[in-house]
Formats: C-alpha cells, structure tokens, sequence
C-alpha cells in the first residue's frame, strides 16, 4: 500500500510537471504569436486603389480632429485659444480624443517658418517638441497627421511672401520636410500633409487649365509687378519637389496633397485621351519614386460648406469638389466644419447671404455631410476626415480642458455667424456620430 502511495504521488508530481510545461508552452506560442501581430501591426499603412490599408490589411478610415496651435501661429496672429491648445497637446487630450469621442486621428498644424524662429530654443528644440506630442498622440492610439502651413499668419515674412492669389511653397519648404522626414521616417503613424491649401494665380479649380495644374506639380517662377510699378520675380516649388524630398530621406509613409484652389472639380479635364480608352491619363497625379506602381498617396480638401455662387450644399457639388476623385485615389478631408466664431460669415449662412442658418438648418447639413462621408456618395466608400478643430471654442467649451463639453448648435440665445456669443458649433453632434454611429437630426428639410 505505501508502495502504491508512492507510485500515485510520483505519478501526481510527473503530471504536475507535464500541466506547467504545457501551459509554459503556450503562454509562450501565445506570446509569440501576440509579439508577431504587434509587428504586423506597425507596418506603414498604404494606398491600396481608392482606399488606405492599415498594418492588418484592413481598410483604415481616418477620423479624427485638426489641432493649431502656436506650432504655426506666429506671434501677433496667435490668440488665447492657440496658446490655450498648445498647452494642451498632451496625453490627457489625446486620450479624451481617443476614449470619449472614438477618433483614430489628429491633424497637427506645423510651420517651416516657426520652425526656425521657434521662440523656446530654437529650430532644435521645435523638432523635440514635435517629437514628445507625436510619441504621446500615437501612445494614445492616434495616427499624427503632420500639416505644413507657409503663410503670413505661420512665420512667413511680408518681404518673402507671394504675389497676391498664389500661395504655393518656398524653396524653405524642402528644408523643412527634409528635416521632419528623416525626424519620423521609422514612424508607422505618422502622415505628411504636405502644404496646407495652395492656390495659383487667384484661380478658382473650375478655372485651372492644365498648365496651371503642371505649375502645382512642378513650381517655377513667378513674374509680377508690384503696385509700385516694379517688375519682381518670386520662385516656388511645385507639389512633386516636396514629395521627392520626403522620399529622398527614406520616408515611405503616406503623403497627402491637396489640390490648387481646394478642389478637383478640374483636375482631369484637360488631360490628353489615355490609352486604351476610356482609362483615365491622370496626367496630373503625383509620382511617388518610392513606389512606382502603387504611389503612396492621398489627396485632399478642405470643406467649411461656403456656396459656390447659389448651389446648395449639397451632394451633387461634393461630388465634383472630390467624391468622383474617390473612386479612383483615397481622399482626405483634412478640415471641416459648420463655422460660426468666424469672419467667413458666408460659411454658416444661406446661399442668399441674408441671413444665419437656424439651429435645424445647421445640423441637416452637417449630417448630410457625415452621410455622404459615410460611403454614400460616388464612389461608395467611405472617406477619411478630421474636423476642425479639438480646440476650446470650436469641438468643445471647457476652457480649462477639464471635461471637454462638446458645443451645441442649440444655444439661447441663438447663434449669429460671425459671433462668438453665444460659444457654438457642431462639436456635439460629430461626438455623437463617432460614438454611437447615429446622426442625431432633426426632421429633414431641404438642405439651404
């Protein structure tokens, strides 16, 4: 019997042993296997046709919120509310952006300019700012959208700015994007829009002719005269520079770029006929050296739903501006909102300019904007944005970015365009949208 009681006990001990093995086994397959899904995971998200591929292979649809700050609000042109986000652009920001309102993206303003007149120690010093928010937004489970803004009200000195009706980037831009590419090329969350909202020669986009949109691709120079009389020549650099630049540095993440005068309406018209038919040239399209076949690029705008003449805000113009676009490349709407604190005042009243939108006007249209983003519009896919801005006074009203109470469109008194009192906008409702995949309308009525 104690013969026996020996042999169970050895025998309990030797399966003992086997159990933990097992279990050892496969806590460390489990952990293999975990450590080589956050690998896949952090490879670089591509352009796959007319959508963006994650580090999974799924589609990635970017939504998330445009942040400025004094990173590209230069001295007199910054106000409270600039200072106010940079102070804020932290990981309590990121994660509320993240946990409370569901966005997987932050579009963050940056000046080439700024850069080298940074205030807080210089050129340096800008890099390792923008180095510490980048790592705490990603942290947080954000994709960094880095935009690059080159105007009077980012740094950019009255001696060295374009002639009126261009805005296209300096030659200093290539400095800039050498340096920010070789700062974050290992970084897979990290996109390059490459100039914020350019414009050639005050044309609007259903004015653009095909040398115009070879000028945006390529730069050149620009030969003015000034109000005094005084013939001057100004140079730029086209859209394909910035992009061989930020490739040059071995930078193969997404870049984004938008087009001259904020639309696509006429970016293909005057293509010449591909062959074979009926494929499209897209003689203006931008070549990525990096990735010749499949270029690793997105194209964008910005829509702040001010009317072309009379037309409605509605499908049919979004379509031109950039849904037909999208059955072809990804888009991004890098900026958008229903702006009321704004001296656009075109932009939240009616197409007759008399008056402001009411509350139930505003929120029609900012749904049907959220729907047609949805994936119902030309190309049936949904399409990437970031709203402007996750700021005090635009998405939210808490000052003290304590609990970031989201602003309404139903304020009393009502809102006026123009005003910023009442504190108003759509902040609520894309909250709403993002967090529980409803628009909250009210009866639809024609959209004004």
């Amino acid at each position: 019997m104690k013969q026996t009681n020996q042999r169970n006990y050895v025998l309990r001990v030797l399966c003992s042993v086997f159990l933990l093995v097992c279990v050892s086994v496969t806590l460390v397959f489990i952990q293999i296997t975990q450590h080589s899904r956050v690998k896949a995971a952090v490879t670089i998200p591509y352009v796959q046709g007319n959508q963006i591929i994650d580090g999974y292979g799924n589609q990635l649809v970017l939504r998330g919120s445009h942040i400025q700050s004094i990173l590209d609000r230069y001295k007199q042109y910054a106000t409270t509310a600039d200072h106010l986000t940079y102070n804020h652009l932290n990981s309590a920001t990121f994660d509320e952006m993240v946990n409370n309102w569901h966005m997987n993206t932050v579009r963050i303003a940056t000046s080439d300019y700024i850069w080298q007149k940074w205030p807080y120690g210089g050129p340096t010093a800008y890099i390792q700012t923008l180095q510490s928010i980048v790592a705490q937004a990603n942290q947080a489970g954000l994709y960094v959208v880095l935009s690059m803004h080159e105007e009077l009200s980012s740094g950019l000195p009255p001696s060295q700015k374009e002639p009126t009706g261009w805005a296209m980037p300096t030659p200093f831009a290539v400095n800039y994007w050498q340096t920010i590419a070789s700062t974050f090329k290992n970084n897979p969350m990290v996109m390059f829009d490459l100039y914020n909202e350019p414009h050639v020669n005050n044309k609007q986009a259903t004015n653009m002719s095909e040398s115009d949109w070879t000028f945006w691709m390529n730069g050149g120079v620009i030969n003015y005269t000034t109000p005094g009389g005084i013939q001057k020549t100004y140079t730029v650099v086209g859209m394909q520079t910035l992009v061989n630049t930020i490739r040059s540095q071995g930078a193969n993440q997404i870049i984004i770029a938008q087009p001259a005068g904020n639309s696509f309406v006429s970016f293909e018209t005057d293509c010449p006929p591909a062959t074979p038919t009926p494929a499209p040239s897209h003689c203006n399209f931008l070549q990525d050296p990096a990735n010749t076949t499949n270029p690793n690029i997105v194209y964008s705008v910005h829509e702040y739903f001010v009317p072309t003449s009379k037309t409605p805000r509605q499908p049919p113009f979004w379509d031109g501006k950039f849904g037909n676009l999208s059955k072809e490349v990804p888009i991004f709407i890098g900026e958008w909102e229903f702006s009321i604190n704004t001296p656009y005042v075109a932009r939240c009243e009616d197409v007759t300019g008399t008056r402001s939108l009411t509350a139930d006007e505003a929120t029609v249209l900012v749904d049907s904007f959220l729907y047609y983003m949805d994936g119902n519009n030309a190309s049936g896919q949904k399409i990437s944005w970031t709203t402007y801005a996750f700021s005090w006074g635009q998405m939210f009203t808490d000052q003290k970015y304590l609990n970031y109470a989201p602003t309404t469109l139903y304020t009393n008194p009502p809102f006026v365009c123009g005003s910023n009192v009442p504190m108003a906008g759509d902040g609520w409702l894309i909250q709403q949208y993002l967090v529980f995949g409803v628009l909250p309308s009210p009866t639809p009525t024609p959209t004004p």
